[in-house]
Protein backbone atom coordinates (compact mmCIF):
# COMPACT_ATOMS: atom_id res chain seq x y z
CA UNK A 1 0.00 0.00 0.00
CA UNK A 2 2.70 2.09 0.94
CA UNK A 3 4.27 1.50 -2.54
CA UNK A 4 1.38 2.16 -4.13
CA UNK A 5 0.78 5.82 -2.32
CA UNK A 6 4.48 6.59 -3.46
CA UNK A 7 3.67 5.81 -6.99
CA UNK A 8 0.63 7.91 -6.69
CA UNK A 9 3.01 10.77 -5.36
CA UNK A 10 5.73 10.16 -7.70
CA UNK A 11 3.15 10.65 -11.03
CA UNK A 12 1.42 13.72 -9.20
CA UNK A 13 5.03 15.19 -9.07
CA UNK A 14 5.59 14.11 -12.55
CA UNK A 15 2.22 15.76 -14.06
CA UNK A 16 2.86 18.95 -12.56
CA UNK A 17 6.82 19.12 -13.75
CA UNK A 18 5.00 19.17 -17.15
CA UNK A 19 2.51 21.30 -16.73
CA UNK A 20 5.28 23.66 -15.93
CA UNK A 21 7.25 22.23 -18.64
CA UNK A 22 4.47 23.14 -20.79
CA UNK A 23 3.54 26.39 -19.62
CA UNK A 24 6.87 27.91 -19.84
CA UNK A 25 7.06 26.74 -23.45
CA UNK A 26 4.01 29.08 -23.92
CA UNK A 27 5.34 32.41 -21.83
CA UNK A 28 8.86 32.37 -22.48
CA UNK A 29 11.13 35.68 -21.00
CA UNK A 30 7.59 37.23 -20.45
CA UNK A 31 6.27 36.50 -23.98
CA UNK A 32 2.78 35.14 -24.09
CA UNK A 33 0.62 34.42 -27.07
CA UNK A 34 -2.90 34.92 -26.99
CA UNK A 35 -5.43 34.71 -29.79
CA UNK A 36 -7.93 38.17 -29.80
CA UNK A 37 -10.49 37.02 -32.64
CA UNK A 38 -8.68 35.74 -35.83
CA UNK A 39 -5.97 37.80 -34.15
CA UNK A 40 -2.67 36.07 -33.04
CA UNK A 41 -0.66 38.69 -30.39
CA UNK A 42 3.01 37.94 -29.29
CA UNK A 43 3.95 40.27 -26.79
CA UNK A 44 4.80 40.89 -23.06
CA UNK A 45 1.55 41.62 -21.24
CA UNK A 46 1.20 43.24 -17.99
CA UNK A 47 -1.60 42.50 -15.49
CA UNK A 48 -3.08 40.40 -18.53
CA UNK A 49 -4.23 43.23 -20.54
CA UNK A 50 -1.31 45.86 -21.02
CA UNK A 51 1.62 45.18 -23.54
CA UNK A 52 5.06 47.00 -22.88
CA UNK A 53 8.14 46.17 -25.15
CA UNK A 54 7.69 45.19 -28.82
CA UNK A 55 4.50 43.05 -29.61
CA UNK A 56 3.50 41.04 -33.15
CA UNK A 57 0.60 40.43 -34.34
CA UNK A 58 -0.60 37.12 -36.66
CA UNK A 59 -3.45 35.79 -38.34
CA UNK A 60 -5.12 32.66 -38.15
CA UNK A 61 -2.70 31.07 -41.02
CA UNK A 62 0.40 32.54 -39.19
CA UNK A 63 1.59 35.29 -41.75
CA UNK A 64 3.04 38.37 -39.57
CA UNK A 65 0.50 41.19 -39.92
CA UNK A 66 2.29 43.94 -37.60
CA UNK A 67 5.33 44.97 -35.55
CA UNK A 68 4.22 47.51 -32.73
CA UNK A 69 6.24 48.88 -30.25
CA UNK A 70 4.38 49.67 -26.64
CA UNK A 71 5.14 51.87 -23.65
CA UNK A 72 2.55 50.70 -20.81
CA UNK A 73 0.06 49.66 -22.88
CA UNK A 74 0.40 53.06 -25.36
CA UNK A 75 2.52 53.00 -28.67
CA UNK A 76 5.43 54.21 -28.94
CA UNK A 77 7.96 54.22 -31.71
CA UNK A 78 7.98 51.90 -34.75
CA UNK A 79 4.97 50.14 -35.89
CA UNK A 80 5.41 48.38 -39.18
CA UNK A 81 2.11 46.61 -41.13
CA UNK A 82 2.96 44.28 -43.92
CA UNK A 83 1.49 42.30 -46.92
CA UNK A 84 1.05 38.71 -46.74
CA UNK A 85 3.84 38.29 -49.01
CA UNK A 86 5.94 39.69 -46.52
CA UNK A 87 6.69 43.13 -47.75
CA UNK A 88 6.36 46.23 -45.60
CA UNK A 89 3.06 47.79 -46.40
CA UNK A 90 3.38 50.85 -44.38
CA UNK A 91 5.83 52.20 -41.34
CA UNK A 92 4.89 54.68 -38.87
CA UNK A 93 6.10 56.39 -35.89
CA UNK A 94 4.39 57.19 -32.72
CA UNK A 95 4.93 59.37 -29.55
CA UNK A 96 3.33 58.34 -26.48
CA UNK A 97 0.03 57.13 -28.85
CA UNK A 98 0.43 59.83 -31.10
CA UNK A 99 1.68 59.74 -35.04
CA UNK A 100 4.68 61.86 -34.97
CA UNK A 101 7.36 62.47 -38.00
CA UNK A 102 6.81 60.60 -41.40
CA UNK A 103 4.87 57.66 -42.06
CA UNK A 104 5.95 55.53 -45.31
CA UNK A 105 3.65 54.07 -47.43
CA UNK A 106 5.20 50.75 -50.14
CA UNK A 107 2.85 48.85 -52.70
CA UNK A 108 2.64 44.88 -52.55
CA UNK A 109 6.08 44.78 -54.72
CA UNK A 110 8.30 47.21 -52.41
CA UNK A 111 8.51 50.23 -53.89
CA UNK A 112 7.54 53.58 -52.18
CA UNK A 113 4.45 54.98 -52.95
CA UNK A 114 4.32 58.15 -50.59
CA UNK A 115 5.87 59.76 -47.50
CA UNK A 116 4.26 62.39 -45.32
CA UNK A 117 4.58 64.32 -42.02
CA UNK A 118 2.49 64.44 -38.76
CA UNK A 119 3.42 65.99 -36.04
CA UNK A 120 1.61 64.60 -32.67
CA UNK A 121 -1.45 63.23 -34.18
CA UNK A 122 -2.09 66.20 -36.99
CA UNK A 123 -1.26 65.83 -40.68
CA UNK A 124 0.82 69.22 -40.96
CA UNK A 125 3.57 69.22 -43.35
CA UNK A 126 5.34 67.31 -46.42
CA UNK A 127 3.41 64.76 -48.68
CA UNK A 128 5.92 63.05 -51.55
CA UNK A 129 4.08 61.25 -53.63
CA UNK A 130 5.80 58.53 -55.84
CA UNK A 131 5.35 56.96 -59.17
CA UNK A 132 7.83 53.69 -59.89
CA UNK A 133 10.10 55.35 -57.40
CA UNK A 134 10.26 58.52 -58.37
CA UNK A 135 8.59 61.76 -57.23
CA UNK A 136 5.86 62.69 -58.65
CA UNK A 137 3.86 65.67 -56.59
CA UNK A 138 5.05 66.89 -53.53
CA UNK A 139 2.46 69.32 -50.92
CA UNK A 140 2.95 71.24 -47.72
CA UNK A 141 -0.39 71.25 -45.40
CA UNK A 142 -0.44 73.54 -42.72
CA UNK A 143 -2.09 73.09 -39.44
CA UNK A 144 -5.74 74.22 -41.08
CA UNK A 145 -5.05 71.31 -43.44
CA UNK A 146 -4.78 74.21 -46.83
CA UNK A 147 -1.92 73.38 -49.38
CA UNK A 148 0.14 76.09 -49.17
CA UNK A 149 3.03 74.48 -51.39
CA UNK A 150 2.39 72.21 -54.63
CA UNK A 151 4.85 71.07 -57.27
CA UNK A 152 4.76 68.52 -59.97
CA UNK A 153 7.19 66.43 -61.15
CA UNK A 154 7.79 65.44 -64.47
CA UNK A 155 9.87 61.90 -65.14
CA UNK A 156 12.89 63.16 -65.09
CA UNK A 157 12.12 64.82 -61.31
CA UNK A 158 11.97 68.15 -62.20
CA UNK A 159 9.69 70.90 -60.76
CA UNK A 160 6.72 71.84 -63.57
CA UNK A 161 3.60 73.56 -61.67
CA UNK A 162 4.84 75.05 -58.53
CA UNK A 163 2.32 76.95 -56.08
CA UNK A 164 3.64 78.75 -53.39
CA UNK A 165 2.61 80.43 -50.71
CA UNK A 166 4.35 82.24 -47.86
CA UNK A 167 2.55 81.73 -44.78
CA UNK A 168 4.94 83.60 -42.12
CA UNK A 169 2.14 85.13 -39.05
CA UNK A 170 3.06 87.94 -36.49
CA UNK A 171 1.15 88.26 -33.32
CA UNK A 172 1.62 90.40 -30.28
CA UNK A 173 2.85 88.55 -27.39
CA UNK A 174 4.37 88.88 -23.80
CA UNK A 175 8.19 88.64 -24.00
CA UNK A 176 10.47 88.33 -21.36
CA UNK A 177 9.44 90.30 -18.07
CA UNK A 178 6.15 90.01 -19.42
CA UNK A 179 7.16 93.38 -21.96
CA UNK A 180 4.91 93.28 -25.15
CA UNK A 181 6.59 91.60 -27.94
CA UNK A 182 6.22 90.49 -31.22
CA UNK A 183 5.76 86.35 -31.91
CA UNK A 184 6.40 84.90 -35.46
CA UNK A 185 5.72 81.46 -37.03
CA UNK A 186 7.01 80.21 -39.91
CA UNK A 187 6.50 77.07 -41.87
CA UNK A 188 9.28 75.20 -43.64
CA UNK A 189 8.55 73.47 -46.90
CA UNK A 190 10.99 71.24 -48.73
CA UNK A 191 10.38 70.40 -51.65
CA UNK A 192 12.65 68.04 -53.30
CA UNK A 193 15.75 69.37 -55.63
CA UNK A 194 14.17 72.67 -54.84
CA UNK A 195 17.03 74.66 -52.48
CA UNK A 196 14.93 77.10 -50.53
CA UNK A 197 16.15 79.22 -47.90
CA UNK A 198 14.67 82.18 -45.73
CA UNK A 199 15.80 85.57 -44.69
CA UNK A 200 13.97 88.01 -41.94
CA UNK A 201 15.17 91.45 -41.66
CA UNK A 202 13.53 95.06 -41.24
CA UNK A 203 12.32 97.19 -44.09
CA UNK A 204 11.39 101.02 -43.96
CA UNK A 205 8.96 102.76 -46.53
CA UNK A 206 11.71 103.60 -48.52
CA UNK A 207 12.34 100.28 -49.81
CA UNK A 208 15.38 100.24 -47.14
CA UNK A 209 16.80 97.06 -45.17
CA UNK A 210 19.11 96.60 -42.52
CA UNK A 211 19.67 93.67 -40.09
CA UNK A 212 18.82 90.61 -42.39
CA UNK A 213 19.97 87.46 -41.15
CA UNK A 214 19.09 83.77 -42.40
CA UNK A 215 16.66 81.58 -40.67
CA UNK A 216 17.69 78.13 -40.42
CA UNK A 217 14.88 75.47 -41.84
CA UNK A 218 15.75 72.33 -40.66
CA UNK A 219 12.47 71.99 -38.57
CA UNK A 220 9.01 71.89 -39.96
CA UNK A 221 8.14 75.09 -38.62
CA UNK A 222 9.82 78.09 -36.50
CA UNK A 223 7.91 79.79 -33.47
CA UNK A 224 9.69 82.09 -31.92
CA UNK A 225 9.55 86.07 -30.21
CA UNK A 226 10.95 89.29 -31.74
CA UNK A 227 11.46 92.25 -30.09
CA UNK A 228 9.42 95.76 -31.47
CA UNK A 229 11.01 97.28 -34.58
CA UNK A 230 12.05 100.99 -33.95
CA UNK A 231 9.83 103.57 -35.40
CA UNK A 232 9.32 103.51 -38.42
CA UNK A 233 10.89 99.94 -39.49
CA UNK A 234 8.89 96.56 -40.04
CA UNK A 235 9.98 92.97 -40.15
CA UNK A 236 9.96 91.44 -43.85
CA UNK A 237 10.60 87.48 -44.57
CA UNK A 238 12.26 86.70 -47.79
CA UNK A 239 11.61 83.27 -49.07
CA UNK A 240 13.67 82.36 -52.01
CA UNK A 241 13.52 79.72 -54.08
CA UNK A 242 16.47 77.73 -56.52
CA UNK A 243 16.90 75.27 -59.11
CA UNK A 244 19.52 75.47 -61.70
CA UNK A 245 18.23 71.78 -63.07
CA UNK A 246 14.40 73.41 -63.20
CA UNK A 247 15.32 76.71 -64.37
CA UNK A 248 13.55 78.57 -61.30
CA UNK A 249 14.86 81.13 -59.16
CA UNK A 250 11.78 82.79 -57.39
CA UNK A 251 12.66 85.32 -54.87
CA UNK A 252 9.04 86.14 -52.38
CA UNK A 253 8.86 88.71 -50.04
CA UNK A 254 6.61 89.24 -47.54
CA UNK A 255 6.62 92.59 -45.25
CA UNK A 256 4.99 91.81 -41.63
CA UNK A 257 3.12 95.41 -40.56
CA UNK A 258 4.36 95.30 -36.81
CA UNK A 259 2.67 98.84 -36.85
CA UNK A 260 -0.93 97.26 -36.56
CA UNK A 261 -0.16 96.42 -33.01
CA UNK A 262 0.69 99.34 -30.40
CA UNK A 263 4.08 100.47 -29.67
CA UNK A 264 5.74 99.32 -26.42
Amino acid sequence: MKCFNNKIIFLVLFISMVECSCDNNKKVNGITKRNIGSTIIEANFINDSIIEGIAKYYDDSDNLLSIVNYHNGVKDGKAVNYYLNGLVKDSIFYTNGLINGFTFGYDSLGNLLYKENHYYGLHVGDRFSFSFGKIDEYFFSDFDKNNIVACKYDSLGRCRVLNFSSQPILTEVLGKERNPALGLFLYFPKPPNLLITHRIGLRNKNKESKNESLITDSRLFLDTVLNYPENGWNYYIATHIESQKDSINKTYVQELKSEYFPSP
